[in-house]
């Protein structure tokens, strides 16, 4: 199976807004939904029950952990040249809230705020991509009776 980039671009961009995306891959078609057993939506619940009946038609994906996505910031941090905001980026990951306090740094520099963007959904986009990965061997391990 061939899932295109553009495929996998949406979904790295839905999982970065705190989405879930499912998708079916016999259609191609992705279904995102609220990442949140709280809300109720009719319109979700019925895309979901569609997931539910047909599950082994669709991959499922997930956004990063909070401890993912701050390897993902520490990661960046590492590869930054100048000493001095790598320094202010180190800081602020290691105070409370360090979600907070590193986009508060990067955002007081839009050179490296707008590198930022493109670093993380580069690293969204290769995480999809394991995503699809792992899901694809899964479902082959199932198809063959190996269990799910």
């Amino acid at each position: 199976m061939s899932i295109s980039n553009k495929t996998i671009e949406e979904i790295a961009d839905q999982l970065d807004c705190g989405m879930k995306c499912y998708l079916n891959i016999l259609s191609g078609e992705i279904i995102t939904v609220v990442d949140d057993e709280n809300f109720i939506d009719m319109e979700t619940d019925a895309k979901i029950d569609e997931i539910k009946e047909n599950r082994s038609a669709y991959l499922e994906f997930h956004m990063m952990t909070s401890h993912e996505s701050f390897n993902v910031m520490m990661d960046f941090t590492m590869e930054i040249s100048d000493n001095q905001f790598q320094a202010r980026l180190l800081t602020a990951l290691n105070a409370p809230s360090p979600f907070r306090n590193f986009k508060l740094k990067l955002d007081s520099s839009e050179s490296y705020r707008q590198k930022w963007f493109g670093y993380k959904k580069n690293r969204y986009i290769e995480y999809v991509k394991l995503q699809i990965h792992d899901g694809l061997i899964g479902q082959e391990a199932c198809q063959e009776g190996q269990g799910c």
